[in-house]
């Protein structure tokens, strides 16, 4: 029977009904009237919870000096866009930024998105390019996989997670084809927690001579010894990633994502990647913010990130002691392994009971039956902060059942 308008609406939204039959909704959607304790406190109707569920990596998303910058570039420049980038909505702040996003990252060019999302599915459909073959890391974000799927023609093969000898594999099959073969793996991955090795599977495009692609959203800021990204981790030069994207929304209190490269590649992507020429500009005073964020970043980086690896390692070890498993974590995503999705919703809701806001992931964003809380560790979080998160997810754990 042909199915109708009803049916459709139905199977998309199946998800949101369980959702709301399990009185979970408010894990996803709480409505939060400010943040304490420069974010790491989440108040809603009156209620605290610890913030363990947003991407505040590196603690400064409530520094004055951030909303001042807004505040006076709106003054002077509007909140509007005037346009896509193309036309008319480009203006004298994307050109700083996407100055200084390349100087950071070693790169000739950059070009600046709406989103992360809109970065990769630009960058990835345009550098697959009609009849290629996206060739990514089998964890990769969905953005990547949509973007090669974007591409006429082209498709996505996978290689086994963080497996470089798997990656030599299906180069040497695929490199039989007469077809463009793009690499596309992240560096720190958001699910997990783990870090890509990156040293090795540059080298294997290298050897292969083939173009690597590094989403970088969680690992900038995250990773590295002042927060570089990968490529500080692993101490590689500016070339060992061919394209770099990474956004201003995780560790920075931003907006938008960004793509860096040759200046050849970044031109390609502005020619052709449809969600930056066909989307309104981000406005001037997202950009003022972006920019006075990297400013802030920049102050004491070391300092910063030796705080946020001990406060990830510290309740990394508390956890583990208790029994809970954290999966590969080595950064300061730390995903709570629970297995079945009906009971990570309860736990997860009995968490936020107790005062601690973790966010459920199961399918699709991981497979069946590896469902998990995701716990996010910022900088700004003190000792205090760790202990009471660490005694909420165990005890709540106990009281579910998560731990025997």
């Amino acid at each position: 029977m042909r199915k109708n308008f009803q049916d459709v609406l139905d199977s998309a939204i199946n998800q949101v009904k369980m959702l709301r039959q399990l009185g979970v909704m408010g894990l996803f959607f709480l409505e939060v009237d400010h943040f304490e304790d420069d974010g790491v406190v989440a108040v809603s109707d009156g209620k605290k919870y610890i913030n363990v569920a947003g991407y505040s990596y590196l603690g400064i998303s409530q520094r004055r000096e951030i909303s001042g910058a807004v505040a006076e570039c709106a003054s002077s420049l509007g909140v509007g866009s005037h346009g896509s980038r193309v036309i008319a909505g480009t203006n004298a702040l994307h050109i700083r930024l996407e100055e200084r996003l390349a100087e950071i990252h070693g790169k000739e060019a950059c070009a600046v998105f709406n989103s992360g999302t809109a970065a990769n599915l630009a960058a990835v459909s345009v550098l697959v390019g009609k009849g290629g073959i996206a060739l990514v890391d089998e964890l990769s974000h969905r953005s990547i996989l949509d973007g090669a799927r974007l591409a006429k023609g082209a498709r996505v093969e996978k290689f086994k997670h963080n497996d470089t000898e798997d990656l030599k594999s299906k180069l040497e099959i695929l490199l039989e084809e007469d077809r463009n073969i793009l690499v596309v793996c992240e560096g720190v991955y958001s699910m997990d927690g783990d870090v890509a090795p990156i040293d090795d599977i540059s080298h294997v495009c290298k050897t292969y001579d083939v173009p690597l692609m590094v989403d970088e959203a969680h690992s900038i800021g995250v990773v590295g010894a002042t927060g570089g990204g990968v490529s500080e981790h692993f101490s590689l030069p500016p070339d060992a990633i061919d394209v770099k994207m990474g956004t201003m929304g995780k560790a920075m209190p931003g907006y938008g994502g960004f793509i860096c490269g040759t200046r050849e590649i970044v031109d390609a992507v502005r020619a052709q990647g449809a969600s930056y020429f066909f989307s309104g500009a981000l406005p001037a005073y997202v950009m003022a913010a972006n920019l006075k964020s990297l400013e802030i970043a920049a102050e004491s980086p070391h300092e910063r990130m030796d705080k946020l690896r001990s406060s990830a390692d510290s309740l990394r070890a508390k956890l583990n002691a208790e029994g809970l498993d954290t999966g590969d974590s080595q950064t300061c995503i730390i995903p709570v392994m629970v297995g079945d999705e009906m009971q990570c919703y309860g736990y997860a809701k009995l968490c936020l009971d107790k005062g601690l806001w973790a966010v459920p992931i199961s399918w699709p964003a991981v497979p069946f039956g590896e469902a998990r809380l995701r716990v996010s560790i910022s900088a700004s979080f003190t000792e205090e902060h760790i202990q009471k998160a660490a005694d909420i997810l165990v005890s709540a754990a106990k009281e579910f059942g998560v731990l025997d």
